[in-house]
């Protein structure tokens, strides 16, 4: 089958931009804005068409996200609720490690993985100068930050705007597959994945790093939460706004299918209140992800590109092979590939490149697009092997407390369980659930 001239040119693009997006020889926006460059200059597309994804609703969502999430951080809201959530938890060491990797997940939901351990970590390590030395503390500390990290990348799949893939299979979705999926709707797909990883990465660090269950100390709560709580002298105005706004903000997300305002102009109006009452300041635009932003808008440009020209539908067509395979083997090899890509480029980088492909190889396999897309999506977001394959990742390791190589021996057995897990066991919580049928 023969590749039309605009086919052969988004092919051609699409193998340029992957490379820079795995080998970083220039930043990863500077190569998503070659997208609109070259598909203009070259009459693929108009520039309305190809520029149009950079200010996509899913990018003004993120954006918005990513300003609430500022404020939060800078007026240590985010650090407040960690604090009163944890001086309520066990002081057994296993069970203290559970809660603080809850917490990371939870956080990662609502904003970035990596904000989520920056939050997280400098409280852990507080907490592990109180542990005695005969509860193998060297082991303990090890299995706590890197089940924080490891938490915190599960737990930005649990939300539609945990992670840019995830918005990136909603849309997709949306625009060539027919099925609309709310802000809530996501929940189905990602909570399962985070309900039983969270637990599974938690009890294989425990057994490995041999954890005891002894208490901790038994004034550690009050040492370390309280203490800081006691700092911080309550709430104040500002902090007590960025609270009624956020938790609006979210409520009107959950109840999107009541009012059918799109969850980036609810996100937008929430910033517009923080701005006007100076909750958010002029600074927090500069601190915000523009290089997410830019990446996750040539992701988006690329996508369309790749299935307007016929190239999604090209790449399914020489993969056939596969309808010969059973559905579930169909999807272990999905995820398995999604995962290798995963592990050398970002999740944004990798879900653009392969979730406008999962669409048409599952209309030609028979298969619920939705099952794919969603797998696409997910399996680029649980890598734990290598140290450059997330941010938690890079920032447990940046502690000293690891070597890469322990890190990659610990991770590749929760890559391998991840792709178990997501592939011979999610997928029925899905159907069970009524979100796939296949």
């Amino acid at each position: 089958m023969r590749v039309p001239y605009k086919a052969r040119i988004a092919l051609g693009l699409l193998l340029a931009v992957a490379a820079l997006w795995l080998t970083e020889l220039v930043p990863l926006a500077a190569a998503s804005l070659l997208i609109p460059v070259v598909m203009v200059v070259t009459a693929v597309t108009d520039p309305e068409t190809v520029l149009q994804p950079f200010f996509h609703p899913i990018i003004v969502l993120f954006f918005a996200g990513f300003l609430l999430a500022e404020g939060m951080h800078r007026t240590g809201v985010d650090r407040i609720i960690a604090l009163n959530i944890l001086k309520s938890a066990s002081l057994k060491p296993a069970y203290l490690m559970l809660t603080m990797m809850g917490l990371a997940a939870f956080l990662s939901m609502w904003m970035s993985n990596t904000a989520s351990v920056a939050i997280i970590i400098p409280i852990a390590l507080a907490v592990l100068e109180k542990i005695p030395g005969d509860l193998n503390r060297t082991g303990f500390r090890r299995a706590l930050i890197l089940g924080i990290a490891y938490a915190a990348t599960v737990g930005g799949i649990g939300s539609a705007i945990g992670t840019p893939a995830n918005i990136l299979a909603m849309t997709f979705l949306s625009d060539f597959a027919g099925a609309d999926l709310t802000f809530a709707d996501w929940f189905y797909y990602g909570l399962p994945v985070v309900i039983l990883m969270v637990p599974i990465i938690w009890l294989y660090l425990i057994l490995v790093a041999r954890v005891q269950l002894r208490h901790v100390s038994p004034h550690l709560s009050h040492n370390v939460y309280n203490r800081e709580l006691a700092e911080m002298d309550g709430l104040n105005k500002d902090q007590r706004l960025l609270l009624i706004i956020f938790v609006a903000v979210v409520g009107l997300w959950l109840t999107d299918y009541w009012h059918h305002i799109h969850a980036a102009i609810i996100a937008l109006g929430g910033v517009l209140i923080l701005f006007f009452t100076e909750t958010i300041k002029k600074d927090d635009l500069k601190r915000i992800n523009w290089d997410a932003l830019l990446t996750f808008g040539g992701g988006l440009a690329l996508g369309n590109m790749l299935v307007l020209t016929g190239v999604s539908d090209w790449i399914a067509l020489h993969l056939t092979g596969l309808v010969n395979l059973p559905p579930l083997l169909v999807v272990f090899f999905v995820a398995g590939l999604t995962l290798l890509i995963g592990a050398v480029i970002s999740n944004t980088a990798c879900a653009a490149m392969l979730i406008p492909l999962a669409i048409p190889l599952a209309q030609i396999l028979h298969l619920d697009p939705r099952l794919l897309v969603a797998v696409v999506a997910i399996a680029s977001s649980i890598d734990f092997a290598l140290v450059v394959g997330t941010p938690p990742t890079m920032m447990a390791y940046s502690t000293g407390l690891f070597e890469a190589k322990e890190i990659f021996k610990r991770g590749i057995v929760l890559d391998i369980i991840g792709i178990l897990v997501l592939s011979f066991g999610v997928i029925w919580i899905w159907r069970w659930l009524g979100v796939i049928s296949f």
